[in-house]
């Protein structure tokens, strides 16, 4: 027996939809690609810059790579139409809520888990990534009709 559909949502299967793998494996080759330019970029300012904090240095080159980043995601992982002044917010809202997603993440592994700091890095790294994917794809990149601004999920 299924449950009776309320108008206006959505099957997560809808929501993913059949480019899923291609748009997967270009997700993970930017996100990829872009943690692999943070460490460069941190490292390398963090050793020109010795008078200011690494912790500062870091965070400076996180937000450089957001916009980099969204245009490479919105480009070639989604190959979105959507409007910037509607993609680029809710961009940046995806990013702000992986940092606590990370947080909320990193509590539940090592402290459910107790599993090695590498394996339990490894699966904080999948969840959140996970997460990102389905939100980037569902809300962020999707273009949709004005009133369907907030995706509600039935029938999961």
């Amino acid at each position: 027996m299924t449950a009776a559909r309320v108008p206006g949502t959505t099957k997560l299967a809808d929501v993913v939809g059949r480019q899923t793998p291609a748009a997967l494996v270009s997700f993970i080759c930017v996100g990829g690609g872009a943690a692999i330019a943070f460490v460069v970029l941190s490292a390398t300012l963090v050793t020109l810059a010795p008078g200011i904090a690494p912790w500062l240095v870091n965070g400076a080159c996180h937000v450089a790579l957001v916009l980099p980043v969204y245009a490479l995601h919105r480009r070639f992982s989604f190959h979105s139409s959507a409007p910037h002044r509607q993609a680029l917010p809710r961009y940046v809202a995806v990013q702000a809520l992986s940092v606590g997603l990370v947080a909320l993440f990193s509590m539940l592994v090592y402290r459910l888990l107790l599993v090695e700091p590498v394996i339990a890095a490894s699966l904080v790294t999948a969840l959140t990534s996970g997460v990102s994917f389905i939100l980037l794809k569902a809300w962020v990149f999707a273009r949709r009709h004005p009133r369907a601004a907030v995706l509600p999920l039935a029938g999961l």
